[in-house]
């Protein structure tokens, strides 16, 4: 078995890029607009207001990761480290994968298995309307880095590099 690691910056990004657009969250977009004062963009595509909101949406992570906050945390913005301790108590996996080195993690496990690798072409990480690389800041990587400090330290993850 395996699992695939995201950097930290990049999971946030997505969560809020899927908080802000699917319907499946608008009741969690309306609690944390009136309960946490949380803003979101009027347009998806505005830059400084995305990042405004992905740097606001950090900072509360960390208090719904420290569970201070009255929702729960989400599987989609869960630490890797809680989730993979969860995994834990079933199977733990053979293989930590890391998303930026997929392609040449697959082919070792193939390999391991006695396999040849068919051919593998990582899909775009970043469907977001707003780019991470057009918006990322040291705030945001501190924001998220103060969210997600385990993550950080139990997988080594430095500075996001688009």
């Amino acid at each position: 078995s395996f699992a695939v690691l995201r950097h930290p910056v990049l999971r946030v990004h997505l969560a809020y890029a899927a908080l802000i657009g699917w319907p499946v969250f608008a009741e969690t977009r309306e609690v944390l607009a009136k309960t946490y004062r949380l803003a979101f963009p009027k347009k998806p595509t505005d830059k400084a207001a995305y990042a405004e909101g992905l740097i606001a949406f950090a900072t509360w992570l960390k208090a719904n990761l420290n569970s201070q906050t009255s929702l729960p945390v989400h599987t989609l913005w869960a630490s890797q480290s809680a989730t993979l301790a969860a995994f834990g108590q079933i199977a733990t996996p053979d293989l930590l994968a890391r998303e930026e080195s997929l392609s040449a993690d697959l082919a070792y496990l193939a390999g391991a298995a006695g396999i040849e690798a068919p051919p593998f072409e990582a899909p775009a990480n970043d469907p977001a309307p707003v780019k991470l690389a057009d918006i990322w800041s040291k705030d945001l990587e501190e924001a998220v880095q103060a969210a997600y400090l385990r993550d950080y330290m139990q997988f080594g993850f430095g500075p996001w590099q688009g």
